[in-house]
């Protein structure tokens, strides 16, 4: 069995990245409108992380969306 190489892992790990911040985002504000969720879920792997990095800063919605 061989190992998948990293470039072949990155589409999962963007993914994988954007559902866990989804649900966080979810705990945090409250349910995230279907536009948002798209933008998300799009967001390359590092700006998925800048946002899982900002996110314990988010009291609202409204945060989100700066």
């Amino acid at each position: 069995m061989r190992a998948a190489s990293v470039p072949s892992l990155l589409p999962r790990c963007s993914s994988l990245w954007a559902t866990l911040i989804l649900r966080l985002l979810k705990r945090r504000v409250g349910e995230v409108p279907e536009p948002l969720k798209n933008q998300i879920e799009a967001l390359p792997i590092d700006q998925l992380e800048a946002l899982g990095e900002d996110l314990p800063n988010f009291a609202n919605m409204t945060d989100l969306e700066r």
